[in-house]
């Protein structure tokens, strides 16, 4: 199955001898909202960090598009479309409104 968007195919990540995120697998098609839901500690941030490049896997692969980009860094994933926004709710101080809206486009 090839989707046209994000998709992980059995995606293992490990800290140590310990098991984060095991066999993981999902597709989020272009133009549709997906969402990933659970507890803390199952693993989802771990397993938005294996799929946009900031954590390696140690199994599984990660396809954009129908492509593998498995191997491929987080800038060149990026490149390609695939980004990630982190949940900071406070604003920079320092810089004007525009900064800090331009700053979610990083």
């Amino acid at each position: 199955m090839t989707v046209d968007g994000l998709e992980a195919r059995g995606v293992r990540v490990t800290y140590g001898g310990n098991v984060a995120v095991d066999a993981a697998t999902l597709a989020a098609p272009v133009g549709r909202i997906t969402g990933l839901i659970g507890p803390n500690g199952a693993g989802k941030t771990t397993t938005f960090n294996a799929c946009n490049g900031l954590l390696r896997s140690s199994a599984g692969s990660v396809h954009l598009f129908g492509r593998d980009i498995t191997s491929a860094s987080v800038a060149d994933r990026a490149q390609m479309g695939l980004g990630r926004t982190f949940q900071i709710v406070e604003v920079c101080n320092s810089m004007t409104v525009a900064a800090n809206v331009a700053l979610g486009l990083e």
